[in-house]
């Protein structure tokens, strides 16, 4: 079945023949956090934008204390009911395009954020990368993803064509809000093998119509299978930005 690449959410927890490719992507960047945080012992983590809570599960799963921010309640709601007996999850609702939020949470610093495909969808990017990069401790680190330009469509006005998206960046636009924020690029990913193999799927499914309903069995939905495609597939490379669809950016403060 052929991937709806304008869907704005996709359930980590539940993966269907419509999602398969894109959770795979978003699953990749927070195997990849969590492989960070659990070597570098961090002991405290921000998920901004965190949604139902999957991506604060892998990161806790690692060894840290996380918190995780959405402005969505009912997303909110859903992870604290699923995580409601783990002590080393918190959440709480907030409008990070809004003033206050941070001082509202408990911790005021941590030894790593992640913010993955958050800034597009804010008024004031700049402000938000700003406010996070105070919150990190000395030699912590930003996992920050953004959608690359060359991918995201716009309108005769040069506007995002995604209802969702206020905003698309290219390499100097982001470069010059890193500057400004006071943080540098200590190393850049990307997830080339997603973007081509949904290419690929996609292509498959328009020419053969008729095998279309067999691309909902071709693959095993087993934790350790997903695991394994995980690793093959959606696990972020390092300096390998070709045609990727976000690039992933691991920062420091300056």
């Amino acid at each position: 079945m052929r991937q709806k690449v304008d869907q704005e959410y996709i359930d980590m927890y539940h993966i269907t023949p419509e999602n398969f490719w894109l959770a795979l992507e978003h699953m990749g960047r927070y195997a990849y956090a969590a492989w960070m945080v659990g070597k570098r012992k961090y002991k405290s983590v921000l998920d901004v934008a965190c949604s139902n809570g999957f991506g604060c599960e892998k990161l806790a799963d690692a060894g840290t204390q996380v918190v995780g921010v959405d402005i969505n309640e009912q997303s909110i709601a859903a992870a604290r009911e699923r995580h409601r007996n783990r002590e080393d999850i918190r959440y709480s609702v907030a409008d990070v395009d809004g003033e206050g939020w941070a001082d509202a949470l408990d911790a005021k610093k941590y030894d790593a954020i992640v913010c993955f495909e958050a800034i597009e969808h804010v008024r004031h990017p700049e402000k938000l990368l700003c406010t996070l990069a105070t919150m990190l401790k000395p030699n912590a680190r930003l996992l920050l993803s953004v959608p690359a330009a060359e991918y995201e469509s716009l309108d005769e006005n040069g506007h995002p064509v995604s209802p969702y998206h206020q905003h698309v960046f290219s390499r100097l636009d982001i470069s010059a809000m890193l500057a400004k924020a006071g943080l540098s690029v200590e190393r850049m990913l990307g997830q080339p093998d997603m973007n081509r193999l949904m290419r690929k799927h996609n292509t498959f499914c328009s020419r053969n119509e008729e095998l279309v309903p067999f691309t909902t069995t071709s693959f095993k939905m087993s934790p350790e299978s997903i695991a394994y495609y995980i690793q093959m597939f959606a696990y972020p490379e390092k300096g390998n930005l070709k045609d990727t669809y976000s690039h992933i950016y691991v920062l420091k403060r300056t």
